[in-house]
């Protein structure tokens, strides 16, 4: 097994963990939903970096993937997961169709079609700073 399968497997069942724990907690089933899955890329205020001595922007990226079937006006609730990317990486690392990159999305959509787990809401924020670190501290 090559070192992106591995990657993929761990991807794939660290998400089927968190799955089952948050649909035996909400009683919910993993049934399959119809539509496709959907990746907003936008910016959000990040108000603690104001002033801070390497110059990052006080609003920063975020990637936020949505489950096949989402829809905003309805009242369904869905469990929200938050992948922290690594210390010289940032959101992208998460959701790029590089190389380099997990490619969380295509896996998360190939799971939903296999029915291996169910819709959830996953939130890749940003913590790379200038020196190309984290200010996740």
């Amino acid at each position: 097994m090559g070192g992106e399968e591995m990657i993929r497997d761990r991807i794939a069942l660290i998400l089927v963990c968190i799955t089952l724990c948050a649909f035996a907690a909400h009683g919910q089933s993993t049934e399959k939903i119809p539509g496709q899955s959907k990746l907003i890329e936008a910016k959000i205020p990040a108000p603690s970096l104001k002033g801070n001595l390497l110059g990052d922007p006080i609003e920063q990226p975020i990637s936020i993937y949505l489950p096949p079937g989402y829809d905003p006006s309805s009242t369904r609730r869905y469990p929200t997961v938050y992948l922290l990317h690594g210390f010289t990486s940032s959101n992208k690392n998460w959701t790029d169709d590089s190389p380099y990159s997990h490619n969380a999305p295509k896996i998360l959509d190939a799971l939903y079609k296999d029915s291996r787990i169910a819709p959830m809401i996953i939130v890749f924020p940003n913590g790379r700073n200038a020196l190309s670190g984290s200010f996740y501290l």
